[in-house]
């Protein structure tokens, strides 16, 4: 279930309303998306996920819990808000424990795109018609995957903040294989704006990496100079963003730690030709230089 931010505004003015601790925080976060999965040689398979969340933090001095519902019907608001006091009054004092954020401004995210919330079902699965007709002209099997969704999330506090947020994104993976099975080829990419996402070229490029005339050969173990795809690159670095927390590298648990203490903050680790950016709106990127 997608929330409009008045709605959402409105449900945290309720739970606030029921809370009796000296401080309480709402977040709520929804989603809903659709796929499709495709493959030549049989078999074709189209799904929906969609779901809601809402957790109630609550906060007696230093003393702090929570608890989590997915209904949002009145006595499933005021359970949630009666969990999270009891779990607040029964935890042990932490000096982390900070007062829930006053007022702010937020901006307008860049990551929701009308165009992308819109592609479900048959509009999903005709995306994949360039690919699969380049794969049957070229006489190679094609399997390709393709989702679509949309996502929210919002929060208010007692101490007068509220802030909503939603984004959209797609996602398609190709994978190609000759008739041998001696090649095959991959291509992907996700894009929170479906305009931007080229069917074409994606299935022109797995195509082309089967299309290979060639057979393998073995090489030896050792140091070889590897050229990643964009959307290898992505896959590392997101893989890498849940690493660099200040609190594992000040605790010695990262990568980002100081041999003896404290962290590798101010450092260069990585090459100057390489940049990596992201922002509070959504927009992120990797920029490699020559």
């Amino acid at each position: 279930m997608l929330l409009t931010q008045a709605e959402t505004e409105e449900l945290g003015r309720r739970v606030l309303a029921l809370s009796n601790a000296e401080g309480c925080t709402v977040w709520l976060e929804g989603h809903e998306t659709d796929n499709f999965r495709f493959a030549s040689r049989g078999g074709a398979t189209n799904g929906t996920t969609g779901g809601t969340r809402l957790t109630v933090t609550s906060t007696f001095q230093q003393r702090q819990g929570r608890a989590t519902t997915n209904l949002l019907d009145e006595a499933a608001l005021r359970d949630v808000v009666t969990r999270s006091e009891a779990a607040a009054r029964s935890a042990r004092e932490n000096v982390e424990v900070m007062p829930p954020l006053g007022p702010q401004n937020y901006g307008t995210s860049a990551a929701y795109f009308e165009a992308t919330a819109a592609l479900q079902g048959g509009a999903l699965a005709s995306l994949l018609d360039p690919a699969v007709v380049s794969a049957k002209r070229a006489g190679l099997d094609l399997a390709a995957f393709v989702q679509a969704g949309r996502w929210w999330r919002a929060f208010a506090t007692s101490g007068g903040a509220v802030g909503y947020d939603r984004a959209t994104g797609i996602q398609l993976t190709v994978s190609a294989r000759n008739a041998r099975s001696t090649w095959s080829g991959w291509a992907g990419s996700h894009q929170n704006d479906a305009s931007r996402l080229d069917i074409t070229a994606l299935g022109r490029s797995a195509i082309e990496k089967a299309s290979a005339e060639s057979d393998p050969v073995a090489i030896e173990p050792g140091k070889y100079v590897v050229l990643l795809e964009p959307p290898v690159v992505g896959q590392m670095i997101a893989q890498m963003m849940g690493h660099f927390g200040a609190r594992s590298a000040d605790e010695g648990r990262s990568f980002l730690a100081r041999k003896g203490g404290g962290n590798r903050l101010g450092e260069r680790l990585f090459d100057e030709r390489i940049e990596v950016a992201s922002d509070r709106f959504g927009r992120a990127g990797v920029r490699a230089g020559q």
